[in-house]
């Protein structure tokens, strides 16, 4: 076991971790508590309260609920839950574990991640906008990590989820996330990657 420091949005924890629990937590270099999920609390040495601007002793309080709620076709968040401070009840952390069903129940459904110059913090602390050809198509909700492969979960502007490939992100600006289009196979129109139907000849996407 190996003593790390792990980043939440409004903190970190110093905890006794598993090298494969430090693999689970690392994105981008750095260790996030999103990425790693639930702790025992008598592994976690200390934490830091961003609100407090103070190191703590022993652990901060850890609420979990089931979840068993399906955020986008077929995929299940499992379990969710806080971090919180013991002096002031400010959010160190948040977690969520997500898998599909009869997949590795230990995917974890984190909220951020490496691309480019990507600011995790940002992605972490605030609900980015996705853009496509400069016009707003959604909020980042989530970002869902399982394996090798990564999605960004967008609450779309007409209330409903949908999971984008993070490989069609062309980049990150001040105001969000600019998203490629998706081409249709029939006429080579490009469409938003949001798009279920080529919007030029109705083909579907």
């Amino acid at each position: 076991m190996l003593i790390a420091r792990v980043k939440g949005s409004g903190g970190y924890i110093l905890a006794d971790l598993s090298e494969d629990e430090i693999g689970r937590a690392r994105l981008a270099g750095e260790l996030f508590i999103g990425a790693l999920g639930k702790v025992d609390e008598y592994r976690i040495l200390s934490y830091y309260c961003n609100s407090c601007s103070k190191e703590i002793e022993g652990s901060p309080i850890i609420r979990s609920d089931e979840a068993r709620e399906e955020v986008a076709k077929g995929h299940i968040l499992m379990e969710q839950g806080e971090y919180i401070c013991r002096e002031c009840n400010a959010i160190i952390a948040r977690y969520k574990v997500f898998n599909k069903p009869g997949k590795d129940p230990n995917a974890i459904m984190v909220e951020g991640r490496k691309h480019y110059d990507v600011s995790l913090r940002r992605v972490i602390e605030g609900r980015v906008g996705v853009f496509y050809k400069g016009n707003r198509i959604g909020l980042i909700k989530d970002v869902v990590v399982k394996g090798r492969n990564i999605w960004l979960l967008v609450e779309k502007d007409d209330s409903n989820d949908e999971l984008v490939p993070w490989n069609a992100v062309e980049g990150i600006k001040h105001d969000g996330v600019n998203v490629k289009g998706k081409v249709c196979s029939k006429c080579r129109y490009e469409n938003s990657i949001l798009d279920a139907y080529c919007t030029e000849c109705g083909n579907e996407l």
